[in-house]
């Protein structure tokens, strides 16, 4: 997969993300109700995604876009697992220019970093020798 995107109509502004200060006081007053309304699961998954470094504000809003599309454990843990390991996807997403809709929606390949994907090209490429 190429690393370009045409999805930037998509992506959120970092101002979009809560780096303004107006609305960031009136976020701040609405979280305690906003914690009460939050499965364990949900607020775990914001914890882990602000522990792997993703901005808090991001992380808010990755964990509303994951209950709503009703990710599972698995693709949770995988998505955290692969951006504590791929700074580049993490700098995309807490710069806004890949969505947290779009990051949500791709495959544990894309995830990946890239050393990550040329490891598993040469080992596909070593199954073939051995097979052939």
């Amino acid at each position: 997969s190429s690393g370009g995107s045409s999805s930037s109509s998509t992506a959120l502004a970092p101002e979009a993300l809560g780096g303004g200060s107006s609305g960031s006081t009136a976020a701040a007053a609405g979280a305690g109700a906003a914690d009460a309304r939050r499965s364990p699961t949900e607020f775990h998954l914001e914890v882990l995604l602000t522990e792997a470094g993703v901005l808090p504000p991001v992380a808010t809003i990755l964990r509303a876009a994951a209950a709503k599309r009703r990710l599972g454990r698995c693709q949770c843990r995988s998505l955290v697992w692969n951006l504590r390991r791929n700074e580049e996807l993490l700098e995309r997403v807490n710069s806004g220019t890949i969505s947290p809709w779009d990051l949500l929606k791709m495959s544990h390949q894309e995830l990946a970093g890239e050393e990550a994907r040329l490891r598993r090209d040469r080992l596909r490429v070593e199954l073939r020798e051995e097979e052939g």
